[in-house]
């Protein structure tokens, strides 16, 4: 997988071999500086680290938050405002393109698209292996059995059914209610109301992303 780092004060990360089937667009940072470099980097968009730490209490959610911000101000989107729906999916309060966002370590990921998206990135460490039984049902309990690599299957899995709550998160309430099937190159995943959307998965040096989609 191809990466570069650009000359901004963030070190934007590039990736080559993602394309979407709703033609999203997806931006990446690897965090580097502290809150209050990053809180420096979107002073001019009115935003400040109060309003993280009001948000959050968490030092680790508020380099997060301001991280978010300060990459959106290198996209086409820069002057738009991220809100919060009630169920906490984000929006653009005066733009009707579709955000979701999403972070792992020092990692935040955001994905731009003229149609509903979910997204959520992972390390390829992480063990998920370990509370697979908190989000598969029994059945894709007992497939991922069949896995060679069990471990990193589980990581895609719970990624994807991540991306897929993001998506349409109105529909469930737990990872588990929703159901989730391996293709060739993509999972396809099913929410309680029979509707179902494609996930794309995709490796990325040591992060897992996975983009979830109505199948546009």
């Amino acid at each position: 997988m191809h990466h570069k780092n650009t000359t901004f004060t963030m070190p934007r990360l590039f990736y080559d071999n993602i394309a979407t089937s709703c033609n999203a667009k997806i931006f990446f940072w690897h965090i580097t500086e502290n809150s209050k470099e990053l809180s420096e980097l979107i002073a001019d968009n009115g935003l400040s680290l109060a309003e993280a730490e009001k948000s959050f209490k968490s030092a680790s959610r508020q380099r997060e938050w301001l991280a978010t911000r300060a990459l959106l101000q290198l996209t086409p989107y820069s002057r738009e405002v991220i809100r919060y729906h009630s169920n906490g999916k984000p929006f653009f309060a005066g733009n009707n393109m579709h955000i979701s966002i999403s972070h792992t370590k020092d990692i935040v990921a955001i994905a731009i698209s003229g149609h509903p998206i979910g997204i959520d990135v992972e390390t390829a460490s992480r063990n998920a292996l370990a509370v697979t039984s908190s989000f598969l049902k029994p059945c894709e309990m007992a497939e991922l059995q069949n896995v060679q690599d069990q471990a990193n299957e589980a990581v895609r899995l719970w990624s994807a059914k991540e991306a897929a709550f993001k998506l349409a998160s109105e529909k469930v309430a737990i990872l588990k209610e929703i159901g989730i099937t391996k293709n060739a190159n993509d999972y396809t995943v099913t929410y309680p109301d029979c509707s179902v959307a494609k996930c794309d998965s995709y490796t990325l040096g040591d992060i897992i992303l996975s983009v979830a989609t109505f199948g546009y």
